[in-house]
């Protein structure tokens, strides 16, 4: 591998950041072999398909041009699958019963069905054989670009494209454009596939196979972006280094943040920031710029005590503009709260600081912003024309005039561009100031803010009638009117259940649109908390509003558009929309947690049909951690100890129980008040199972035996291990807790232990027939003694019945293992919780797979991925990394990838923005489900969709089993 820096970037800002995200040195000196392609692209027969029968076996024989990949099925009339016979790779490592190294193949079937009958009648029966599978991009699913990812007032800038919305929270960040009554028009960040490589600045990671790929270089491997959101970014410029006194929160390593305070847009660029500047154009690239900028924030103590003064924090500012050619970048607002703390997740207010100044810069240079009015010294305010008492707000207008909204002083000055002074307008405490862009009219916004003055505490918590004020444009400045704030937009919450990072909880926007004035307006949501859950917490999102004579009339609500879609109006708890497929009835369900308010269980999930996109919320029997489904459609929910079935096939859902099922009373995964739970005539018991949250997965092979992912976390003192009712399966290099049980279709245990030594967690778990075990890792894959490129990925195992183990030489491991007991051959995968490891007895392994916090030495594993498997044992597994899922045979060979880099606006070639190839644009496609040979499913949070892709075959022949059909 070859890193290529595009800018000279390199900067540690936190102790944590130490632990390298991506091992750069030395990766062109080794070969990752596994990570290649093996079929060939050429899918051809020269002799084609035959079948033959003899006795109750049926010979289908052919051969092909090349060594691609292969698929033979039978199906009934109507294209269901009734026996998956195989599907691989042609080659030297072909998967059984396909012959190795041979391009001529026989392969037989004992005309039986996947559960082992035989089938009563060839009538309607074909055998099909296919070469070279080929997905494509179909659809978007449960997906609408009006959708709210933060907690945040979305910030609004109105410009003459439209209305540009910058929407950023819990991680994922999004620039788009609507037009002026709404309607979206497209997504500028995430950057267009199409434009990435415009996109100056970006780091660039060469990868096994040659492909030049972009990295997203946090911790998260989220986002471009890091100017806010940025934990784990070390590749800045030597000089824009805060001090080393200054702490800046990693708001647990970036799960909780966004990228931006302030959203400025003009002359076809936009700029975004918090600690430092993120810069690039309205098209979609960098504009010629680098789009990593310089610091742009002040700092201040963190505390009014006196021993922690000498620790500061950053102030950034909330508010920024630019000049009318797009060149000056104007920024306000730098203030910040003291929050005091109730609880672990009850947040007083405190009391707000600010600096009462206006900076500028060049958008374009890495030089920082220097003073351009008001003064420079923390809180130090001031009434003259030349002084701010909390500037919260600066706007331009066309002729380059700069807007201050003067808070406390209850005004809205104005100056030109060189800073000298025009005119004041008085407005009562003026938390925003909108130009509108053809009229250039001036709509300054009153709204409340926390603050607390210095010596003021009247002005603690003040209750401002949040209205707008409409004056003319420049030079004249005449008061026209008053609009007052509909009442969802000026009532506010007690102060242990408001937020308020940005300072104010509205944003608006303002423009014309034929004859009309359209106002949008946004708010940020109340802090989601114990308090607020029990109380109910109402979630708006963008109101369009048209004025007429002196009132705010509603025209369009983005959040009642989003209700009719029966779209969660938040995304997924910690950014995991799990999918799953029913094969039975051929729906799709996702699940977004939010189960109490640390949203880790689920007590509803939502039903999408994939040919119409119609989506159905649905209520379950208890509040569950996982599902899956079987081949006759029946449901398995699990908590952390039991596992139910269900028949959901009727509105009134009926448990299906195990012969070998166990009674079990209320049901249940959450602790909290709200949880929801059932009893069971006969559930399956998990061994030893208990606490934690990432269980691993479950799975039903087409027999109907279930594979289950497990942890275990009671400490056995006797043993030294934490499996209490694990005796006797302790042993030296064992590291870990977590664990797979395996039952028969009957709930009889199969395997309670299956790969001894599993450590740190896994994330998805698969089950063919043969009880071979299929797993994601998230231990990092090892190549001669050195790991994948991506450090937080994991690795894809497939294990053989009763031959699997993993021995582990960690710090945390229980028993050690003696040095002397060493393997004597490289470590296979690695994680700071077992250390290097040694994996035995796997059939392959394959890296560079999911995402896993631990990974790093700290982080957190709430954030994950999840591989899935399909009828021909093809495991499909995203590639966080590199844009894309990978799709394996049986014997571990990648058929193919699945996607590239791209953002929401990639739907086909003829789309906003095609991306090439099977057009399917990934930005972090961490949750994947597939209906076997007909579609696979992605969740794609940071593009706030599930995209479609359809699998078909770039050669296929049918061959009817008529023939065999006994005449009566």
């Amino acid at each position: 591998m070859t890193y290529f820096k595009l800018s000279n970037y390199g900067q540690f800002t936190l102790v944590s950041i130490l632990i390298a995200i991506f091992n750069f040195s030395n990766h062109s000196s080794y070969s990752q072999d596994e990570l290649l392609v093996k079929r060939k692209g050429i899918y051809e027969f020269t002799k084609k398909p035959t079948i033959k029968k003899s006795g109750d076996n049926i010979s289908i024989s052919f051969t092909s041009k090349d060594y691609c990949d292969v698929t033979i099925a039978i199906e009934d009339s109507s294209g269901k699958i009734i026996r998956h016979l195989i599907s691989g790779v042609l080659g030297k490592n072909s998967p059984a019963p396909l012959k190795k190294n041979s391009l001529s193949q026989t392969v037989v079937w004992n005309c039986k069905n996947d559960q082992g009958k035989y089938v009563l009648s060839y009538e309607d029966l074909t055998v099909r054989v296919s070469l070279g599978i080929k997905p494509m991009y179909e659809k978007d699913l449960y997906s609408n670009p009006k959708r709210r990812q933060g907690r945040e007032a979305p910030v609004l800038k109105s410009t003459k494209e439209g209305v540009y919305v910058y929407d950023g929270g819990t991680g994922f960040d999004f620039v788009k454009l609507f037009s002026a009554d709404g309607e979206y028009i497209k997504t500028i960040y995430p950057f267009p596939g199409n434009k990435i490589k415009d996109v100056k600045g970006l780091h660039i990671l060469k990868r096994a196979d040659g492909a030049m790929l972009p990295l997203k270089p946090t911790f998260m491997q989220q986002t471009f972006l890091t100017s806010g959101n940025y934990h784990g970014y070390t590749k800045r410029k030597k000089e824009f280094y805060y001090p080393k006194h200054v702490e800046i929160d990693d708001h647990h390593y970036g799960m909780y943040w966004y990228a931006s305070s302030f959203l400025a847009v003009e002359g076809g660029k936009i700029a975004l920031g918090m600690d430092y500047l993120n810069r690039f154009a309205t098209d979609g690239t960098s504009g010629g710029m680098d789009i990593y900028g310089p610091p742009i924030a002040m700092t201040a103590a963190k505390s009014k005590f006196a021993k922690q003064n000498k620790i500061h924090q950053t102030v950034t500012p909330r508010s920024g503009a630019l000049s009318p050619d797009g060149k000056t970048l104007y920024l306000a607002g730098y203030h910040f709260c003291k929050f005091g703390k109730a609880s672990a997740d009850i947040i007083l207010p405190g009391s707000w600081h600010s600096y009462h100044a206006v900076y500028k810069m060049e958008l374009k240079s890495d030089k920082k912003p220097k003073l351009f009015l008001g003064s420079p010294i923390y809180e130090k305010n001031g009434k003259d024309n030349n002084s701010f008492y909390v500037p919260a707000h600066v706007a331009t207008d066309a002729k380059g005039n700069v807007y201050v909204s003067d808070h406390l002083n209850h005004r809205v000055q104005v100056y030109s561009s060189e800073g000298t002074f025009i005119s004041t307008l008085k407005v009562p405490n003026p938390s925003q100031v909108v130009i509108e862009p053809y009229t250039q009219k001036i709509y300054a916004v009153s709204s409340m803010i926390y603050v607390e003055g210095r010596g003021s505490k009247a002005v603690r918590r003040k209750k401002v009638q949040a209205k707008i004020t409409v004056f003319s444009s420049a030079p004249h400045f005449n008061n026209e009117k008053v609009l007052d704030l509909p009442n969802k937009f000026n009532k506010w919450v007690s102060p242990g259940m408001y937020r308020g990072n940005f300072g104010f909880p509205l944003s608006v926007a303002v423009l014309k649109n034929k004859g009309d004035i359209n106002v949008w307006i946004s708010r940020e949501w109340t802090r989601e908390n114990i308090l607020t859950v029990r109380k109910g917490i109402k979630r708006t999102n963008i109101h369009i509003f048209t004025i007429k004579a002196n009132k705010l009339i509603l025209k369009d609500d983005f959040g009642k558009e989003i209700a009719k879609q029966n779209i969660m109006n938040k995304p997924a708890k910690y950014n995991r929309p799990r999918i799953y497929f029913n094969p039975k009835n051929k729906k799709l369900y996702l699940t977004e947690g939010r189960t109490n308010y640390q949203g880790k269980a689920f007590k509803q999930i939502r039903e999408i049909n994939p040919e119409t996109g119609k989506t159905t919320v649905i209520p379950i029997p208890f509040d569950a951690e996982d599902m899956c489904f079987d081949h006759d459609g029946y449901i398995y929910l699990r908590n952390l100890e039991h596992v139910i079935r269900y028949d959901m096939s009727k509105k009134k859902w009926r448990e299906v129980p195990w012969d070998y099922g166990n009674e079990a009373k209320s049901v249940h995964t959450s602790s909290s008040s709200d949880r929801k739970m059932t009893d069971s005539v006969s559930a399956l018991k998990m061994t030893g199972s208990n606490g934690g949250w990432h269980h691993g997965g479950m799975y039903v092979a087409l027999n109907g035996n279930i594979a289950v992912g497990c942890i275990n976390s009671f400490k056995d003192t006797e043993n030294r291990f934490p499996f209490t009712n694990f005796k006797g399966r302790s042993f030296a290099g064992r590291g870990g807790t977590p664990y797979i049980m395996v039952w028969n279709k009957y709930g009889k245990p199969l395997y309670v232990d299956f790969v001894p030594g599993l450590a740190a967690n896994t994330y998805g778990v698969g089950l063919d027939t043969q009880d071979n075990i299929y797993l994601m890792s998230s231990g990092t894959r090892i190549y001669n003694q050195k790991k994948h490129h991506s450090n937080e990925s994991g690795t894809l195992m497939k294990f053989p019945p009763k031959k699997g183990k993993i021995l582990s030489t960690g710090k945390k491991v229980e028993l050690k293992l003696d040095p002397e007991n060493y393997l004597k051959r490289d470590y296979d995968i690695s994680n700071p919780s077992f250390g290097n490891a040694w994996v035995i007895g796997s059939e392959w392994m394959y890296g560079g797979v999911g995402w896993s916090g631990k990974n790093g030495g700290l982080g957190c594993s709430c954030w994950n991925a999840r591989f899935t498997m399909d009828y021909f044992n093809r495991s499909f597994a995203p590639e966080i990394s590199r844009f894309s899922i990978a799709m394996l045979d049986s014997a571990g060979n990648l058929i193919t990838r699945i996607g590239t880099y791209g953002n929401t606006d990639a739907q086909g070639p003829k789309s906003k923005a095609p991306v090439g190839g099977d057009e399917v644009g990934l930005m972090h496609g961490a949750y994947v489900a597939v209906h076997t040979d007909n579609r696979l499913f992605i969740a794609d949070p940071a593009n706030q969709k599930i995209i479609s892709a359809k699998l078909g075959y770039h050669k296929e022949e049918r061959l009817s089993l008529k023939q065999f059909q006994e005449k009566e």
